[in-house]
């Protein structure tokens, strides 16, 4: 009789623990270096999300900038700063690849630094992935997620100088009705500017605006690969990318 009741102890807790969905250590996998074609960097059970095309090393070939997302949703313990908590999402890694005569070469794998879905406002869980843009030679990332009346936007600006890819500028918007603010960072130029504005005269109120300028830290040019989850990087002030 013990022994009985001792076996159906262990199953019970054994179907807690089973019940029970602990934050996992999701591993990345280590990508190619080398491949003939742009499908031969997306690794198993990964989905291709978006891809562009365009000379990003100033060598009259056409690169690739590459995000891929993973078949299923994970908790990722080390992953919470953005909104404070775990989420569930389907990570996705950013890749830069450079066409070099007749094959590939993968220079960037960036992990962390792409928002997922469910990772916009928490009033706004649909995906904050917008775009990806090749200008004159620059990759332009952008997420924007809004709701009634507001909304917000992250835009990076990366560039591909000194033989590896650089985050050249950042800007972040929010709004909310008559009210925007944004922030403006160039690294290039160690140059910030925050300013905004506030319209109320719809509603009998007045118009202010405002406009703040300062010196980012010498030290705030940073490589792609150096940037992690998103809210992580406080660069001046109360100001984080």
């Amino acid at each position: 009789m013990k022994r009985v009741l001792t076996i159906i102890i262990l199953l019970f807790v054994s179907e807690i623990a089973f019940s029970q969905k602990p934050s996992l250590s999701f591993t990345y996998p280590t990508l190619p270096t080398y491949g003939k074609i742009l499908n031969d960097f997306i690794p198993k059970d990964w989905n291709l999300l978006d891809t562009i095309s365009g000379d990003l090393n100033k060598d009259n070939l056409e690169d690739a900038a590459i995000i891929v997302e993973y078949k299923d949703s994970v908790v990722e313990s080390r992953r919470a700063v953005w909104r404070d908590q775990k989420l569930q999402t389907k990570p996705r890694i950013l890749l830069l690849v450079l066409k070099v005569v007749d094959h590939y070469e993968l220079k960037v794998q960036q992990n962390e630094m792409l928002l997922r879905e469910n990772e916009g406002d928490d009033t706004y869980p649909d995906d904050p992935y917008e775009s990806m843009e090749i200008i004159k030679g620059v990759l332009h990332l952008n997420f924007r997620w809004g709701v009634r009346g507001g909304g917000q936007a992250m835009h990076y600006i990366i560039r591909y100088q000194s033989n590896d890819f650089y985050l050249i500028g950042y800007t972040f918007e929010s709004g909310y009705h008559s009210s925007v603010t944004t922030s403006d960072f160039n690294f290039s130029t160690k140059k910030y500017i925050n300013y905004g504005y506030d319209d109320e005269r719809g509603r009998g109120g007045q118009y202010s605006e405002y406009k703040i300028k300062k010196n980012l830290p010498p030290n705030s040019l940073k490589k792609l690969t150096e940037l992690k989850e998103p809210g992580t990087w406080k660069v001046i002030d109360n100001e984080t990318i």
